[in-house]
């Protein structure tokens, strides 16, 4: 049974394999997304593509959920970066 950021994390795979996410440097960082608990780290490069595809991914995922995220409530309208 896959818990809710298993699904998560496996839609942020799947964007890594087919390499809409810019690859990483070196061989240090073999995980895209670490996830413990309710907690995420997602590791990106800074690109305008990176930051807008994880945003997409985030917003497809969340509106699968029965509440948004505080996220979604503290983004301000100065900003294109996703606030936690």
């Amino acid at each position: 049974m896959l818990t809710v950021m298993e699904v998560l994390n496996a839609l942020i795979t799947e964007a890594d394999r087919h390499a809409v996410l810019t690859p990483l440097p070196g061989n240090a960082i073999k995980y895209r997304a670490s996830v413990y608990a309710d907690d995420l780290v997602i590791f990106l490069a800074p690109t305008p593509q990176d930051l807008s595809c994880i945003r997409q991914i985030l917003e497809l995922f969340a509106g699968r959920l029965a509440y948004p995220p505080t996220w979604i409530s503290a983004q301000s309208p100065q900003s294109d970066v996703l606030q936690t």
